[in-house]
This record gives C-alpha cells, sequence and structure tokens, in this order.
C-alpha cells in the first residue's frame, strides 16, 4: 500500500475514482494506515485526550453535530483533541464550519496544545489525509464520493488518545471500522472506542447518537469489545424528526446552527444530541467501565447532562479560546 501513496500523484482523474470506489480490506486499510504513521507518528500528551468524529457518508445532511458536541465537552471538563477534515459527501466538515467560525486552524501546536490545557480544546484537521492522500480527497470532494479516506480519518488524529467515538456512516463499514478500531487499540493509539450506527425506522443511516433513532454502540479497547443497544425510550428525551436536526445548506449556515445551540435558541432535539454524545465521551472516560456497568453509566451521564448544562459557561469558554484569552 506504500505504493498508492507513492504513485498517487501519477494517476489519471478516471483511475484514481476507480480506486475510491474500491472496498479496501481491512488488511490493506491497516497497511495504508501504517504507512500514514510512519510519514507522521502520534504525539503524546501530558493530558489524556479524547476525540469524537463520524466517518461521514450517511447522506443524511444532519448539523455538525461532533464539532459541536467537542466544544460542550470541553466546557464539562473533558480534554478534547479534535480530529477533522473538509467535507468530501456531506455539505460542510467539520473544518469548514470552524473556519466559518473564526477558529485560526493554522496556529502551531504549541499554541494548540496551550488551549488544551487551558480551555480543554484542541482542533486538527487530518493533514495525513488532506496532504499525503490530497489527490484522492480532491477527487472525493468533486464527484461526492464516499471512500475509504471515511474509514481512515477517524483514526488520524495527531496524538495518542485516551478514548474516542466514531460514528459509522454506511452500514456495510461496521464490522471493517470494527476491525480498525481493534487495531488501533491493541496498538495503544487508542485506549478504547465507541463505534456508534443510528438507524432510524426507514432504513436510514446516521453517525452520531441522536434523539432521532435508536443506535448500536460498540465498546472496543485491546481486550475486546462489547455491544450496547441505545433506545431512545429508555430516555427522558424529545423525540426528534429528521427536519429538527437539519443541517443548512452551506458552511455559513451550519456555523450559525453551532452558535443557535451555543445560545439555547436551537431546537431542543439538536441540544440533546450534542449532549447525548457528550454523556457517551463521559463514559468511555471513566476508568472503572466495564461490559456491566456501562448501562448504568451511561444512563447517570446521560441524566446528568440532559436540561442541567450551563451553555453560557459553555459559550464563554468557546469565545475564550478563539480569543486566545
Amino acid at each position: 500500500m506504500q505504493g498508492l501513496l507513492n504513485k498517487a500523484k501519477s494517476l489519471s482523474e478516471t483511475e484514481i475514482i476507480e480506486i475510491l470506489n474500491k472496498d479496501f480490506s481491512v488488511e490493506e486499510l491497516i497497511e495504508l494506515l501504517e504507512a500514514l504513521f510512519a510519514l507522521d507518528p502520534k504525539i503524546k500528551t501530558e493530558e489524556p485526550c479524547f476525540d469524537c468524529c463520524g466517518t461521514g457518508g450517511d447522506k443524511s445532511n444532519t448539523f455538525n453535530i461532533s464539532t459541536t458536541s467537542a466544544i460542550v465537552a470541553a466546557s464539562l471538563g473533558i480534554k478534547i483533541c479534535k480530529n477533522g477534515g473538509r467535507s468530501s459527501s456531506s455539505k460542510t466538515g467539520s473544518i469548514d464550519v470552524l473556519e466559518e467560525l473564526g477558529l485560526d486552524l493554522e496556529q502551531s501546536f504549541t499554541d494548540k496544545l496551550i488551549g488544551l490545557k487551558k480551555y480543554n480544546l484542541a482542533f486538527h484537521h487530518s493533514k495525513l489525509i488532506a496532504e499525503t492522500l490530497s489527490v484522492f480527497k480532491n477527487i472525493a470532494r468533486k464527484h461526492k464520493i464516499s471512500s475509504f479516506l471515511s474509514l481512515l480519518g477517524p483514526f488520524t488524529n495527531p496524538f495518542y488518545l485516551q478514548g474516542q467515538i466514531i460514528g459509522v456512516g454506511k452500514e456495510k463499514w461496521f464490522a471493517t471500522m470494527t476491525a480498525l478500531a481493534q487495531y488501533i487499540c491493541t496498538k495503544q493509539y487508542s485506549k478504547r472506542i465507541a463505534l456508534i450506527q443510528a438507524k432510524d425506522s426507514q432504513g436510514q443511516i446516521y453517525d452520531e447518537l441522536i434523539s432521532l433513532a435508536g443506535a448500536k454502540l460498540r465498546i472496543i479497547d485491546a481486550q475486546g469489545f462489547f455491544d450496547y443497544e441505545f433506545r431512545i425510550q429508555d430516555h427522558k428525551l424529545t423525540q426528534a424528526e429528521l427536519e429538527d436536526l437539519e443541517g443548512g445548506e452551506n458552511h455559513f449556515e451550519n456555523a450559525k446552527i453551532l452558535l443557535s445551540i451555543l445560545d439555547k435558541q436551537a431546537h431542543a432535539c439538536k441540544e440533546e444530541s450534542v449532549l447525548l454524545n457528550c454523556a457517551l465521551l463521559k463514559t468511555i472516560a471513566d476508568k472503572d467501565l466495564t461490559k456491566n456497568n456501562f448501562a448504568e453509566k451511561f444512563k447517570n451521564n446521560i441524566n446528568s447532562l440532559i436540561n442541567k448544562v450551563d451553555f453560557t459557561q459553555v459559550k464563554n469558554n468557546w469565545l475564550r479560546l478563539l480569543s486566545g484569552h
């Protein structure tokens, strides 16, 4: 697979599209990850860091849930190193909306680590994907192709992580993402990973935990994994409709939606969907988490957050990060 990286710039657009539409094996994807990590080794930090992101590819056009969740989770004391990219098949990626909000994503690593220490929050864009595989990324974006890049992206955070949650946007990707997550945990790049795949009554897949649909959660570490079924009726949540969670048509509109949540001006379902992901982050951050106590701990974390988060504090923390003060 190193050969694919070496010859990428010499391929025609037709050849690139053919590769983007290929179903890579787990072994091939692991080889690609190893080649990427060799080019840009992961970094250890003094802080236990967490990430939340999704593969994309579900074509549901929900708002930027994982990006909003990162901002809120940071105000709750969770150290978030949020990895993201530009949109390929969606309307607005994490980096797109953050740039629209005024975040300087080109700041030095030193400054990002200061932000992590002071505000529990640092954002990174996937340079391993954006630069090393830029030829593939550009063509994928041009033709709105969901590809192997979506499977690799969630694992390219530049830091060693204590844990992360990853939404899986296609049903057929779940087994592959499980195998990749097991590899990542075995290598201790991330100590615990929660995979999420929500599915509504119409069969629509979502790569986020949302108050619209039940979800399959798979909690993975170096020793193995266990599954948990998230059901909306088990919790005191507002049953959402798809239109309640829809994103905007462009980066500007999606930035406005994110700010409306921080200002508590958005639909309750948007806020609750963000807090569900924050509750899952809190749960996987628990050092005493086991298969037997997961359901209780997760439910308790949901109850501790829904309608109880101080969004004024969340917004102030976010504004201080933006200003660097």
